[in-house]
């Protein structure tokens, strides 16, 4: 394995070693980030998918009702003509001028034509009398892009239709909207067949109703766009008010209700489902049908402000198999992009770091040869960029590096001594003790999944554990810096205000699982509201002394029949006062005149408990606050007491 690894890694050059490095990072990170998703979040992916159903039924409901208010405000836009004011007064029998209409009737005939031509989906606007008795005055058709006006034989008596007696209730300015039905000629379905909504408006004359305009919009282009723009793995159904299905996915149910046969929802949706208080719960139902789990996200498209029992419902239904599927099918495509994209970055920044790198060559076969002995190589010196300026300086630094070698040598001495000094420092100030608790929450949690996984109990609740062992791993980094910055008497930097309970709740967080591992009774309380009180302090120095005490509670009560331990919070007006008890039997008076020396311990080698309480005491003191033993107490209980304000001097 080394002599086949050595030579291929002396092979690369930089820009390809830099290329690979920052070509298998990447890679790798996003990998991990991708399976991660994959592996523990397919929750997340299934309610990303239920999300997706309910913003496609919004869509299709968002659709119906923009395209019927611009009809309703087109049907009033109309109501107001002048032309359509003047046909219709004339029109009317008692009109002195009703045999002089044919230069206003012509007018309006074309504008009609025009503003039909305008709106593709409008089938027929209509021009109605009042004072005569519901006979239509004149009617614009359109057949394919052809717009014509109707022959005189051709016009109706619409007295005895639904959407004629309606629009006689109305005020000015006022709409009734009839349900889409297949539109009628002569009380007979018209071939093709056409599904039409009717908006009426009321014409008035000085206060008088004289006529209606009457506009059919044919909605198939209105469901095609909607059903086009639905995924295909969506099942799209589209009924009226009363469950009558007006559009289903194969088209054999479209309008069957016409025909008067049996084309209700509720033969495919359990009625349960889409009645007005399951629409009003919002969110999507779930229901079993053919052994495959449904999802159903139902909206009313509400069309008519009046009355919350007219609309267009909105039924979309998806497998939940299917769903997830897709679900996963998108997933996989990101990780493939994201490979092309990774591999292509490689491609870029290795021809980038090729270019920047060129110039160095020199640089770097002198650097090679000095590093053989040689010091004859040249140096680019003449040029006048910062190649020249490295090049001078590797120049100078040649010349006075033999005279300084021995000086080196020295001083390279001296820094091993004194980091192994630093180092033995540092483990002297407990770092190895300080780090073994968040490992230890580490082991407990991957040992807890191991025992699930084996069992095949895996579950959603169990990403907390995983959650708990990422966030031990960054505690375990908090902990590194934190002694750093105690070893450099740092204890002036980063206060930040903290709630108390945020601490204590990050260090019960990390011992909460061995408490329960163990047998252990382990509760917080709060006496005085004390979890909302903010004080001053380095929140991951304070989260590790509680840490510290825990771990050192856990071990004491081990062998004790009776298990528990306990913190307890309570304030003054200056000060947080917090006990961390446990049903130890107290420590011993000799024991307590030296529990906060530095190293001091009682366990034995290996059994570290966390932060030593030398370090402890130094954190609390850094916050200008005391730790101590309470000699009262019949078990054992440390008392920490903090000022809620620091004072930086």
């Amino acid at each position: 394995m080394i002599k086949l690894y050595w030579p291929f890694r002396r092979a690369l050059t930089i820009t390809g070693k830099f290329s690979l490095l920052t070509g298998v990072s990447v890679a790798l990170a996003a990998v991990a980030v991708e399976l991660m998703l994959f592996r523990g979040s397919s929750h997340i992916l299934f309610e990303q998918a239920e999300s997706h159903l309910t913003t496609e039924a919004n869509i299709a409901s968002m659709i119906l009702v923009e395209e019927i208010d611009n009809l309703s405000s087109d049907a009033v836009f109309l109501s107001n003509l002048h032309s359509v004011l003047s046909v219709l007064g004339e029109t009317s029998t008692d009109s002195p001028q009703g045999h002089q209409n044919s230069h206003d009737k012509t007018h309006l005939v074309d504008l009609l034509v025009h503003f039909a031509r305008s709106k593709p989906n409008y089938y027929k606007v209509r021009v109605i009398g009042v004072k005569n008795g519901g006979e239509e005055i004149l009617a614009i058709e359109r057949h394919g892009d052809a717009v014509y006006l109707m022959p005189g034989y051709e016009l109706q008596n619409k007295r005895h239709r639904p959407f004629y007696q309606q629009s006689l209730r109305l005020e000015a300015g006022g709409v009734y909207l009839s349900d889409i039905t297949l539109n009628r000629e002569f009380g007979d379905v018209s071939q093709p067949y056409t599904p039409v909504m009717r908006a009426s408006s009321p014409v008035y004359i000085d206060g008088e109703l004289y006529g209606l305009i009457v506009i059919s919009m044919a909605f198939k282009p209105v469901f095609q766009r909607i059903i086009a723009s639905s995924p295909k793995h969506y099942s799209m159904y589209l009924t009226n008010s009363q469950g009558d299905i007006l559009v289903n996915p194969d088209g054999s149910l479209n309008f069957a209700f016409e025909f008067d046969e049996d084309s209700s929802i509720s033969e495919r949706v359990p009625e349960k489902l889409w009645t007005m208080e399951a629409t009003a719960a919002g969110g999507v139902q779930h229901f079993d049908n053919n052994q495959d789990t449904w999802l159903l996200q139902m909206v009313r498209a509400q069309f008519d402000s009046r009355s919350n029992d007219r609309f267009v419902g909105v039924f979309l239904l998806a497998s939940e198999q299917a769903m997830l599927d897709e679900s996963i099918s998108l997933l996989n495509r990101n990780l493939f992009y994201l490979s092309l994209l990774v591999l292509v970055s490689m491609i870029i920044v290795g021809a980038w770091t090729r270019r920047i790198l060129n110039p160095l060559k020199d640089v770097i076969k002198a650097s090679d040869a000095l590093a053989n002995g040689d010091n004859s190589v040249s140096l680019p010196e003449m040029r006048r960029d910062e190649i020249g300026d490295l090049a001078r300086a590797f120049e100078a630094m040649r010349r006075e590096l033999k005279k300084k070698e021995f000086a080196v040598l020295q001083n390279q001495t001296k820094a091993m001594l004194s980091a192994k000094k630093a180092a033995l420092g540092d483990i002297a100030s407990g770092m190895a003790h300080e780090i073994n608790s968040p490992i230890q929450a580490i082991q407990l949690s991957a040992e807890r999944l191991t025992r699930k996984m084996e069992k095949g109990t895996l579950g959603e609740k169990d990403l907390v554990s995983l959650n708990k062992i990422s966030a031990s791993v960054s505690r375990v980094s908090g902990i590194i810096n934190s002694l750093s910055k105690i070893s450099r008497n740092s204890h002036n930097e980063d206060f930040q205000h903290c709630q108390v309970a945020v601490f204590i709740t990050d260090a019960s967080d990390l011992v909460e699982e061995k408490c329960k591992v163990n047998g252990i009774d382990f509760s917080v309380e709060y006496l005085e509201e004390t979890d909302k009180v903010v004080i001053d302090c380095q929140r991951l120095h304070l989260a590790q002394v509680i840490v510290n005490l825990l771990n050192n509670a856990c071990d004491a009560v081990s062998e004790c029949d009776e298990k528990w331990i306990r913190i307890q919070i309570s304030q003054s007006e200056q000060q947080v006062i917090i006990r961390v008890m446990d049903s130890g039997p107290g420590i011993p008076a000799k024991i307590r005149e030296r529990i906060f020396d530095p190293m001091f311990t009682t366990k034995e080698i290996g059994k570290g408990t966390g932060l030593g309480l030398s370090i402890s005491q130094t954190i609390i003191r850094g916050h200008g606050g005391v730790i101590r033993v309470d000699a009262q107490c019949p078990n054992t209980c440390f008392i920490l007491t903090l000022d809620k304000e620091h004072n930086n001097d």
